[in-house]
């Protein structure tokens, strides 16, 4: 049993050493393919049937940059520890009122509603980019995976217990059973071609998983067809600041 294990996780370092070095490499050819390909774009005498081809070729390149991005991003988030001496105080209430203004700003058409609750006195100790990174994934994906005239809650508050808790929770046509327990899986989506057509990368939700687990704390998903879905991360109490 004991070899058995050892050879797995060497399996499962090797893996993410490949990813991890892969990812690294495709990062400047792809850069340099991408500005090629706006080069030519931009040329007035280019026939349009060539135009379509070169619209699309730098639209799935900018998709593969997304997706190497996230790839580094889930790396460093996998194979390094979180260096509390490098952690500051977060003004979390400041931090999603941003991200509620900049997200109803790419709202079409009013087609969803986004209402916030949030403790204005309720801060955590954290590195922000990432926590920044993970209530922008969780509140961004409330909206692109939800259909028109869905209504997102998202409730900033502390519980009985001491714990520092975000709620993002919706009113849309909500997941099957059987998904949920895949939604942090690297590259997995309940609806592949949807995900794909609005750029998704299926790696939003592993990316929170890892930064709420670097944190201490703990992600939560529950949901319900045709009833909507909640997605809740809670932070421990001894990095919430009052």
């Amino acid at each position: 049993m004991a070899q058995d294990i050892t050879e797995r996780e060497n399996i499962l370092r090797m893996r993410k050493n490949f990813i991890a070095n892969a990812s690294h490499e495709l990062r400047t050819p792809l850069t340099v393919i991408a500005g090629y390909l706006e080069m030519i774009q931009a040329d007035e005498q280019l026939p349009e049937s060539l135009g379509i081809a070169v619209d699309a070729a730098i639209s799935q390149s900018i998709r593969m940059q997304r997706i190497i991005e996230d790839l580094l991003t889930l790396s460093r988030l996998e194979n390094s520890e979180l260096d509390d001496q490098s952690c500051s105080v977060i003004d979390i209430a400041s931090m999603l009122q941003g991200i509620i203004n900049n997200e109803k700003t790419l709202i079409i058409d009013n087609s969803h509603t986004l209402n916030a609750t949030i403790d204005h006195d309720l801060k955590i100790k954290g590195m922000q980019t990432e926590i920044n990174s993970a209530c922008n994934n969780l509140i961004h994906n409330a909206i692109r995976h939800t259909q028109q005239g869905t209504e997102i809650n998202v409730i900033w508050h502390m519980q009985p217990s001491g714990t520092a808790c975000l709620v993002i929770k919706d009113n849309g046509q909500g997941i099957s059973d059987e998904h949920i327990k895949h939604l942090t899986e690297r590259f997995y989506r309940v609806d592949k071609g949807r995900s794909r057509d609005k750029g998704g990368t299926g790696l939003g939700l592993a990316i929170v998983q890892h930064i709420v687990l670097r944190h201490g704390g703990k992600l939560d998903i529950q949901s319900s067809l045709d009833k909507g879905s909640t997605f809740t991360i809670c932070f421990p109490s001894k990095r919430v600041i009052i």
